[in-house]
């Protein structure tokens, strides 16, 4: 029991819940630095004037900004095929 609230397996679910979101996330993260670190014309153009019209477009409408708040905060992550529950 982990001070009398829950047993052990709570605690052992822990890597099988969150390593594939920490695997995602570092999959996402390092796809993104490559694109942003690339030096080819097409990605300059891309970083330049494409993103910033897309950012500004995704944080104008309030479900996108939400939705994008729960990702990169990891507050929106839910475990539903856990093997606790």
């Amino acid at each position: 029991m982990i001070q009398g609230y829950a047993n052990e397996k709570f605690l052992d679910s822990y890597h099988e819940e969150r390593y594939p979101v920490a695997q995602s996330l570092l999959k996402g993260t390092d796809t993104l630095f490559n694109m942003i670190s690339k030096k080819h014309p097409l990605f300059r153009f891309m970083r330049k004037f494409v993103m910033p019209y897309l950012m500004n477009s995704i944080t104008q409408k309030d479900a996108l900004r939400k939705r994008g708040f729960l990702l990169a905060s990891q507050t929106g992550i839910a475990y539903k095929n856990s093997a606790i529950y």
